[in-house]
């Protein structure tokens, strides 16, 4: 896994084509750190309830866009259970 920084995670639903992109920004800086589109359900990871994956569209600056396993982590389980 790739650790891309600390911030603000949101999953955002287009209303007219139904697809969900999650969107990540630093808190820092206000940059994007992540926009991917959703591709399958997010899923519980380990037993603590912080982390979630998914199936989303990869990075596609280096040609083709490719399905990878992305991943989200929060600090509590609390959080988790908002998300």
């Amino acid at each position: 896994w790739r650790d891309r920084g600390v911030g603000e995670v949101r999953l955002l639903k287009h209303q007219v084509t139904g697809k969900t992109r999650l969107l990540f920004r630093g808190t820092e800086t206000g940059k994007l750190l992540a926009n991917h589109g959703v591709i399958g359900p997010l899923k519980p990871q380990g037993s603590k309830g912080t982390s979630f994956v998914w199936t989303g569209v990869g990075d596609v600056s280096d040609g083709s866009p490719q399905d990878e396993l992305l991943m989200v982590r929060f600090k509590a389980a609390d959080v988790g259970k908002e998300f």
